[in-house]
Formats: C-alpha cells, sequence, structure tokens
C-alpha cells in the first residue's frame, strides 16, 4: 500500500497507481480534507478533479483511494498498514504552519508498517535556513530532524538532485 501525499493533477498517480493495481497493491492519495471548513474552494476542485480522473478508470488506475489530509485530520490508513509514504515538494509549505510537520510526519509513522519507507523530495535550502521563510525551500537537516522527532530513521539520502546554484 502506498500513501501519495498531495498529489496535485496526479504527476506520481500516474505512474504508481497502474504498477500497483496490476501488482495487487493499493494507491492512496491524501489530499484536502474535505471535513476542514477552512479548506479552500480551490483545494476543493482541485480534489474533485483528481478524483473524477483517477476513479473512473479502475481498468487502468486499479482502485484509487482518497483520504483527507489536512492540520485536523485523522488517520490516512489504519495503523502499520502502509509500505511506503511519498512526499513531494510539500514540507518548505507546510513548516510556515506551527506544529504542522509534526502532525503530518506523526500520521505518516502511524500509519506506515515496521520497516516501511517515508520518501521526501523537496528542494533544498542551505543549513540553517529558516523553515517559515516561506520561500519554497527547505533545509535537509531541519526535515530529518523533524522526521527523527516523530520517530523516523535516517536510512538513506540522496544527491541526485543536489544543485548549488
Amino acid at each position: 500500500m502506498v500513501i501519495d501525499v498531495a498529489p496535485g493533477t496526479g504527476w506520481w498517480t500516474g505512474i504508481l497507481a497502474p504498477y500497483l493495481a496490476r501488482t495487487g497493491g493499493a494507491y492512496i492519495a491524501a489530499m484536502a480534507d474535505l471535513n476542514d471548513p477552512k479548506v479552500s474552494d480551490g483545494a476543493r476542485k482541485g480534489r474533485a478533479a483528481f478524483e473524477a480522473k483517477y476513479e473512473g478508470d479502475p481498468k487502468l488506475y486499479g482502485k484509487v483511494s482518497v483520504v483527507g489530509f489536512g492540520q485536523a485530520s485523522g488517520p490516512l490508513a489504519p495503523a502499520g498498514t502502509v509500505d511506503l509514504v511519498l512526499v513531494s515538494r510539500e514540507i518548505h509549505d507546510w513548516a510556515m504552519v506551527d506544529g504542522f510537520v509534526q502532525k503530518a510526519f506523526g500520521d505518516f509513522h502511524a500509519a506506515l508498517k515496521p520497516g516501511g519507507v517515508l520518501a521526501v523530495e523537496d528542494h533544498r535550502a542551505a543549513g540553517g535556513a529558516d523553515p517559515k521563510k516561506g520561500d519554497g525551500y527547505i533545509s535537509e537537516a531541519y526535515v530529518i530532524g523533524q522526521a527523527k522527532q516523530a520517530g523516523f530513521a535516517l536510512a538513506a539520502r540522496s544527491e541526485i538532485n543536489a544543485n548549488p546554484k
């Protein structure tokens, strides 16, 4: 089982959901929490468009599930049932909201099986950068520290997209 956090229009969905459908896995998109009255109309419309696209073609994508995710959302999946949580370019936004990174990482940790993987990709700021700056970048040390605080252990990291410019 894979949770794709805030998949937007579904770039990873188009890759992961068909693969999971053919291998007996399950894809869950963690998107706008429709129970939160503070969710914007844009987020609601984005979720509706995503659901129409991916839930409307089960032959290609399998059963795509969507679960509410946000500052006040409940569990993303039954505890200890998820193999992978994928977070692409989101943490820099969450860091601007007090407590949200820890809430999110706690949700991920609860959902993951023992040995499950939290995979994070984001735009990297220089070490010591203010996580609340809001410029679309976040320091690797901040993310690793927040993940460790939520109970994760760093298993690996990559420089594949590192760009000093």
